[in-house]
Order: structure tokens, then sequence, then C-alpha cells
């Protein structure tokens, strides 16, 4: 089981073993939203300042970045970030955020 924290680490539990298997700092924001996908082996992380970042779902590395996807932006801060992800068959990863927009795009 995954999950994600305020202050941008990703967690990895052993649900069987009740036990933490490991923290990794991921985000240097919140995690707002994370999305798994067991077919192409992904672990997709959304932050509240609008970055998402695709994970290899076996050994934990950074396959891709896509940055200020979906800022919300006041003065001085970022608002909101991604709120939902949602990766279907083929390696297509659907996002939306605070921004009140909605993207898509072809994982690696």
């Amino acid at each position: 089981m995954f999950s994600g924290g305020k202050r941008g680490d990703v967690c990895i539990f052993d649900v069987r073993q009740n036990a933490l298997i490991q923290c990794l700092p991921v985000h240097t924001a919140a995690i707002t939203c994370m999305a798994v996908s067991d077919l192409e082996g992904y672990l997709v992380t959304g932050s509240s300042e609008g970055e998402i970042k695709v994970l290899d779902l076996t050994s934990m590395d950074e396959l891709a970045v896509y940055v200020n996807q979906h800022a919300k932006s006041r003065l001085f801060r970022h608002d909101g970030g991604v709120t939902d992800l949602c990766v279907k068959p083929g390696g297509i990863l659907f996002s939306s955020g605070a921004d009140g927009s909605i993207r898509s795009r072809t994982l690696p």
C-alpha cells in the first residue's frame, strides 16, 4: 500500500505484516493525489504545487516529471495544484487541478 504525505513523502506499507517498508522524498510540497497502474508498472503522484511525477512501481525510480501542470497561482504561492489522477490502459494519464483544467498525456 502507498500513502502520500503533506511533506511530499511517499510511504510504502506491507499491510500483511502491518509494517512500514520505506518512505521516500518525492515532492517538496504536499502530495494531494496518487494513482497506480499495475499494467504499466507506474505510481503517479500529484502535488499541491501542480507537479506530477511518474515513478517505476518496483524500483521507485523517477521516470518523468511534469512541472506547473495545475498550479493555481496566487501572488507568492501556489494554491491547490493537482487534485486527481487517473491512469488508463495504454499508459494514458488524465489529471485535473485547481486551475480548473483536465489534461491528458501519454506516459513514458
